[in-house]
């Protein structure tokens, strides 16, 4: 049952916390069931409710599995049970927390578990303690794909956050091409293990076909010598005939599968070169806005194209701050909102004027006229560009 919700986790998410609990519930009622073991079922049903998606359960589930790894005075089960809780708690967005959790996972498997130390870089990250992470992932050794494509990747969000965007792009190449590795060694896996299968089969096939030819012939021996070397000329004709139709069978069945694995290969390629696409657009309207800013007397002439770049690259550096603040003030208009995208983004006075083509002076009795829409009134209250920065 255990494995079987390793299984169902990449197919079926919600039927996997079904088969998860089961496991832990038949373990549990052994008589010489461990502590050790009851918690790493536990576990299992913690990662469960992950792929389903019920964070709350999870978090519910992997405290009462960290109760039981402490029991076990077992550091190894413990750093575990304290990687869940801080993969949980980074998916609730309590990144103080899973930053409090991932450095306890590190400290107890004595930082040798290269998973543990990217997911504590991770969380510093998160955190936004940039300098920590930068330094934190100089320490860390790896070589594996998968673990080179999660190192490279998080140092390219690191130098994003900074507005480092050439490093932001050599590290996003270094990341794609490790993903590109791992997806290319899963397929010349797939390959082989096609491969092996269908040599097995037909090995398999032939076999069957002389056992039960033997098995004729021997019973046909004992009725007469002419009867039996009929039925060997015929069984003969038969075995090669199947045989024929069992290599053109399993040929075909070889040629659709490679087929599949073309049409994956292909899909996963789109899937890379658009995510890249992506993130290279991001880093070009992220040059712009910095163009803008230094802008010192040309008027800027900003299309609707533009303005949308501008508001996917706010949304995506400066954590959902359009989203974030239409909810808090719903009543402002698309145009209030670009106005305090210019804000958020820390553009001068002057570059402001040259957007809207208008002074300096203009510009500053509109800071004034829309401190209202935001609620700040009053003499004590802050300037409406400081409160849209620290929004």
């Amino acid at each position: 049952m255990e494995k079987l919700s390793k299984v169902l986790g990449n197919s079926n998410p919600r039927a996997v916390v079904l088969v998860a609990r089961k496991a832990d519930r038949i373990y549990s009622g052994l008589p010489n069931a461990t502590n050790i073991n009851k918690a790493y079922f536990r576990l299992q049903v913690t990662d469960a409710l992950l792929l389903a998606d019920s964070l709350d359960l999870a978090e519910e589930e992997c405290v009462a599995a960290i109760k039981l790894t402490k029991l076990t005075g077992d550091s190894i089960c413990i750093s575990d049970a304290y990687q869940d809780m801080a993969s949980i708690l980074s998916q609730k967005k309590d990144y103080k927390g899973s930053l409090w959790c991932s450095r306890q996972s590190c400290e107890l498997s004595n930082n040798n578990d290269v998973s543990k130390l990217l997911n504590l870089a991770w969380a510093y990250l998160d955190a936004d303690s940039l300098e920590r992470c930068k330094v934190f992932m100089n320490k860390i050794k790896v070589d594996k794909p998968n673990d080179l494509y999660i190192y490279y990747y998080i140092r390219h969000l690191a130098a994003t956050k900074e507005h480092d965007y050439s490093n932001a792009v050599s590290f996003a190449d270094s990341a794609y091409h490790y993903i590109e590795e791992m997806y290319g060694n899963e397929l010349n896996d797939k390959e082989k293990y096609y491969t092996s299968l269908v040599t097995a089969q037909y090995e398999k096939g032939i076999s069957e076909e002389k056992a039960n030819l033997l098995i004729w012939v021997i019973g046909l021996i004992f009725l007469s010598a002419i009867v039996v070397v009929i039925f060997i000329v015929y069984a003969f004709r038969q075995y090669k005939l199947k045989a024929k139709r069992k290599i053109k069978y399993e040929k075909e069945r070889h040629e659709m599968e490679e087929k599949t694995h073309e049409e994956e290969l292909r899909h996963k390629e789109i899937q890379l070169s658009t995510m890249r696409s992506y993130l290279l657009k991001k880093i070009n309207i992220a040059k712009r806005i910095e163009e803008i800013r230094g802008n010192k007397k040309d008027v800027v002439v900003l299309t609707e194209e533009d303005w949308e770049e501008i508001r996917m690259f706010v949304d995506n550096v400066e954590g959902n701050f359009i989203l974030r603040l239409r909810e808090r003030f719903p009543n402002l208009s698309d145009d209030d909102v670009k106005f305090m995208i210019l804000l958020r983004l820390k553009m001068s006075s002057k570059a402001m004027g040259l957007i809207y083509n208008i002074s300096e002076k203009s510009i500053r009795q509109k800071l004034f006229v829309y401190k209202s829409k935001v609620g700040l009134e009053g003499g004590n209250s802050p300037s409406l560009r400081s409160f849209i920065e620290a929004f």
